[in-house]
């Protein structure tokens, strides 16, 4: 009897196993990567160099193939392959968009419908970054500025 129990929940435990894709390895500095959601036929893709980000949906019907934005906007003007990447939450939608050379942190939500996906900043780090800003401003030594000598015009001749 305690063999059969053994044996049923040892196939349990293998049916209620993660799910067992293997990801492939991907080059962090690559240009472009693929992040797996937990939907079956969705996708994100990063340009790791400034932030964009698209939903890709795969499937055997072609009229169900899509890639949707999800942010077009480029959140850095300086091209380096690597600096963006995502990283999955226990929702379901839902990833975090990090910008690994200054730690800004956006929420990137993808969704069926147009209307459900989004990206949105995290404003605490917006915070921060400013306060950080203003604090290495201050700490700066205040520059010394020469200023060029006045020239002085000669001066009026006395009344005769």
């Amino acid at each position: 009897m305690k063999l059969i129990m053994a044996g049923l929940l040892a196939v349990a435990a293998l049916y209620s196993a993660d799910d067992p894709i293997i990801e492939p390895s991907q080059r962090t500095d690559a240009t472009f990567r693929l992040f797996r959601t937990q939907n079956i036929f969705n996708f994100l893709e990063l340009d790791t160099r400034d932030g964009r980000v698209w939903q890709v949906q795969w499937n055997s019907d072609a009229d169900k193939r899509i890639v949707s934005p999800i942010n077009l906007v480029r959140l850095a003007s300086e091209s380096k392959p690597g600096r963006f990447t995502l990283y999955p939450t226990s929702n379901l939608f839902t990833f975090m968009l990090l910008d690994q050379e200054n730690g800004y942190t956006w929420q990137v939500q993808w969704g069926l419908k147009p209307e459900e996906r989004l990206m949105s900043p995290i404003e605490a780090w917006a915070e921060i970054a400013a306060a950080n800003a203003q604090r290495e401003q201050a700490e700066k030594p205040a520059a010394k500025t020469v200023s060029p000598p006045k020239v002085v015009g000669k001066p009026p001749l006395p009344p005769k």
